[in-house]
């Protein structure tokens, strides 16, 4: 893929899925530092099946938010789902409060 944009000068950017929080990335994991080798421009963290299917929590996306910004990455950030309920099946505030401990 690199060498099909970089070779033809392709006016596109990539990204990733994930990144690991480390600056050396364990076995399964993929660090800042290879995806800017790569030639990605973006990230993906935060998405909420990584935080269902891996227990990632806000300390570990934060983490991942600064690795992204230490490689020159855009981390993106979604946000709402899933949304907790409450008793009342009210929604959650939380989406504030993710965004803050992203960055």
């Amino acid at each position: 893929m690199q060498t099909l944009v970089d070779g033809d000068k392709l006016p596109i950017a990539y990204g990733a899925q994930d990144l690991s929080p480390h600056r050396k990335a364990p076995i399964r994991d993929i660090a800042g530092s290879m995806l800017a080798k790569l030639g990605c421009s973006y990230v993906v963290v935060g998405h909420s099946e990584r935080r269902e299917y891996h227990a990632e929590d806000d300390a570990i996306v934060n983490a991942k938010v600064k690795a992204a910004y230490a490689n020159g990455l855009v981390p993106i950030r979604p946000h709402g789902w899933p949304i907790p309920r409450d008793a009342e099946d009210r929604h959650q505030p939380i989406g504030v409060r993710r965004f803050h401990l992203g960055v």
